[in-house]
């Protein structure tokens, strides 16, 4: 079989005697190898830099490292990634053996993926000359927070939220009787490591002043909820955490450091005393809205509260 690339040039696909798929390049001088075609190249790269594909991540082999198809398959996905065969729709080998696409059957297998090589390749020596970069955007993910208490407004909840990732939308869920259950349904992009590809996962605990709740969604990975760490669960962690500063030189009863907001993420104040959060911005506006009428000699000066409840 041939495939025209331009002019007299054509890409001819044939097997070598081992039945392994093999390419080369032919004119009426030279023969190329199928890696060295400048269209090839280009081609190639041209999609590593589009985004509308779908779970899509492309592997760079760096210094000279070549592998074919399948020895990129199960050395490097399958044993060092721990990638079963499964959860990948294609992988396509760019001629070369050196550049190699995959194609994720959901997009939680391609974060998994993105996750799983950032953190790898520093103690995996097989990893370590080869180059991960996404084809494909994060999708918008569906989350739920749960928490039971009548106490917590939506507008805090986004608040939190917007440390950690882009909020679309929310809204509260009500069972069939349209009675409010406790629990926020929100659309949000995750953040992204452009370096590494790595997702940001928002912290499976949410905590507003003394309130607790959760935070449930597809693709979320199992997170120690005393440290943070992915490699353990509670239950098995010894590490010395303090979730006030963030280091693990002490217990947060022992901490020193000024408080550390769990709203804002900010020193020296907390949650009840936070002026972003939801009661104390509109208390902030009810004395800038007295504060204007007093100057106004209170003849009809009016202001609209900007903060809206329900959906956001």
């Amino acid at each position: 079989m041939a495939l025209r690339l331009a002019g007299r040039c054509s890409w001819t696909c044939v097997t070598d005697s081992a039945g392994r798929l093999t390419a080369s390049v032919r004119n009426e001088r030279h023969t190329y190898l199928a890696g060295e075609i400048p269209c090839v190249r280009k081609m190639a790269s041209s999609l590593a830099k589009s985004g509308s594909r779908r779970n899509a991540v492309r592997f760079d082999l760096r210094n000279d490292m070549e592998m074919d198809r399948l020895q990129f398959s199960r050395l490097i996905l399958q044993k060092e990634l721990g990638i079963s065969p499964t959860q990948m729709d294609y992988i396509f080998a760019m001629p070369g053996r050196r550049i190699f696409e995959v194609i994720f059957t959901t997009n939680t297998f391609f974060e998994k993926c993105l996750g799983s090589f950032g953190r790898l390749k520093e103690t995996r020596p097989q990893l370590a000359n080869i180059e991960m970069t996404s084809l494909s955007q994060t999708e918008p993910k569906s989350i739920i927070v749960l928490m039971f208490s009548e106490q917590v407004r939506m507008e805090d909840i986004r608040t939190w939220l917007q440390q950690r990732c882009t909020v679309k939308h929310g809204y509260e869920l009500k069972d069939e009787d349209g009675v409010r259950t406790g629990g926020r349904r929100f659309f949000v992009q995750l953040k992204r490591n452009l370096a590494t590809g790595e997702i940001y996962h928002l912290p499976p605990v949410i905590q507003l002043g003394a309130i607790r709740g959760h935070v449930f969604y597809p693709g979320q990975p199992k997170t120690c909820r005393r440290c943070g760490s992915q490699q353990h669960l509670s239950a098995e962690c010894r590490i010395t955490y303090c979730k006030n500063c963030g280091t693990e030189r002490h217990l947060t009863k022992d901490c020193q450091e000024p408080v550390n907001c769990n709203l804002c993420g900010e020193r020296g104040h907390t949650f009840k005393s936070c002026p972003k959060s939801y009661a104390n911005r509109v208390k902030t506006f009810a004395s800038q809205e007295t504060s204007e009428r007093a100057d106004l000699g209170d003849h009809g000066g009016h202001m609209d509260c900007p903060f809206g409840q329900g959906i956001i």
